[in-house]
């Protein structure tokens, strides 16, 4: 999502670090029928929830608290769906991604789960079964009014921009938490290794300062490319919540002219 990436990358305020991806994509091919699906997935959470729970049952009163957050635009219960806004996509990554960040996280660091769940997926499968399988559910509306933007072109187009329009915005959320350091996350992908080195290279900057990848894949030839909204590392700042918010709805985007 352009808008989002480019609001990522131009925080004039805000320390952002590069490095190289670390998380992978995976694909997803389920083609149960709802019913059996959610049977057998809730099978293979308990599975998994007991294997990790020995390393996480003891946590030191100094551990870093990171909150892994995924946010959920929309919401399909066509189980012959694959995208990670079906409800098949969304069970499968949503105890896949949470599984692979408990099997990578060292013992000085308390992970917490948490999804933002735009209100127009609200009271859905999808928000439920977030719920079912580990993940801390916050419903929340797309942080601006898109009626507001001031350039007429991202005002015009950004309802259906992308991948989920405006509703994408809801990742600015993730500056909101309490926790020292807040990774956003696409449910589509797996944390391989253990991360603490970069995580707490973050949690000693400044608030609202960010590491973060470059979506190269996502850009045309001479053009600078965004940040990749699907792997961010944050230290939460409400300050640079609010100022991301200014940003979509004040400073000129796509506009004849502008780079």
């Amino acid at each position: 999502f352009r808008v989002l990436s480019y609001v990522l990358i131009g925080m004039s305020l805000v320390s952002l670090t590069r490095l190289h991806r670390l998380a992978s994509s995976v694909d997803n091919n389920d083609s149960f029928s709802t019913i059996s699906m959610i049977a057998s997935h809730s099978s293979l959470l308990h599975s998994l929830q007991s294997s990790s729970v020995g390393a996480l049952a003891s946590k030191p009163s100094s551990s870093l608290s990171v909150s892994y957050t995924i946010s959920l635009t929309s919401c399909s219960a066509d189980p012959t769906l694959s995208h990670d806004s079906s409800l098949v996509g969304l069970i499968d990554g949503a105890i896949v991604l949470r599984h692979s960040i408990l099997r990578s996280t060292p013992s000085d660091v308390i992970p917490s789960f948490k999804a933002f769940v735009h209100d127009s997926a609200a009271n859905t499968p999808c928000e439920e079964a977030l719920r079912n399988v580990g993940w801390d559910v916050e419903v929340v509306p797309t942080p601006i009014d898109i009626t507001a933007i001031k350039t007429p072109n991202l005002r015009d187009r950004i309802a259906k921009n992308g991948c989920c329009g405006d509703a994408e915005l809801i990742k600015f959320y993730g500056y909101t938490q309490k926790t020292e350091v807040v990774v956003m996350l696409d449910v589509d992908v797996l944390i391989l290794k253990d991360m603490s080195e970069l995580l707490r290279r973050v949690a000693g900057m400044e608030p609202g300062s960010a590491a973060y990848t470059e979506d190269w894949g996502m850009v045309n030839p001479g053009k600078k490319a965004g940040a990749q909204g699907g792997f961010v590392v944050i230290k939460p700042s409400d300050e640079v919540f609010e100022y991301l918010k200014w940003i979509v709805l004040n400073v000129p985007f796509n506009e004849p002219g502008n780079p």
